[in-house]
């Protein structure tokens, strides 16, 4: 087994997240590894910029709808990282498809491991976004199993 020295967790904003993100911080101890954090939203564009498929008659409510969904999300984040006895590297939060947004962070930051949660529902069964993750990632990808 590799010896991983940067590990990077993606995490939803559920309670669920937490199981993903105590299996990272063993990890991350155990190997003495440094560990970042990532939460990347749905929302489909980045929020500070204006979408031209909405302007300029929809652009404010559009933008006031995403800005209100990023504050949120990163309010959720915020909570959920609040009772973790564990330093992070980096918290981060991204927009987009989590298999793309989290493959160029491994690019892009060199991580040798990604720790992600799946839910074992019948519709995450069909469209998985851990498989993609698996398939697109350049370095080890663990999936932890979540319960609905």
């Amino acid at each position: 087994m590799s010896q991983y020295k940067e590990i990077l967790v993606a995490v939803d904003v559920e309670e669920s997240s937490k199981a993903v993100l105590n299996r990272a911080i063993q990890l991350a101890k155990a190997f003495e590894a440094e560990l970042s954090v990532v939460h990347v939203g749905n929302e489909l564009i980045d929020p500070s910029e204006p979408h031209p498929k909405f302007q300029p008659i929809y652009w404010y409510d559009y933008h006031g709808l995403i800005s209100d969904m990023g504050e949120e999300t990163s309010a959720n984040f915020d909570a959920l990282l609040s009772d973790v006895d564990h330093p992070f590297k980096e918290r981060l939060v991204k927009f987009g498809a989590i298999s793309d947004e989290v493959a160029q962070l491994v690019e892009d930051k060199g991580y040798d491991l990604v720790v992600v949660g799946h839910h074992h529902s019948f519709w995450h069964r069909l469209s998985s976004d851990a498989a993609r993750l698996m398939h697109k990632c350049a370095c080890d990808v663990l999936i932890v199993p979540l319960s609905d």
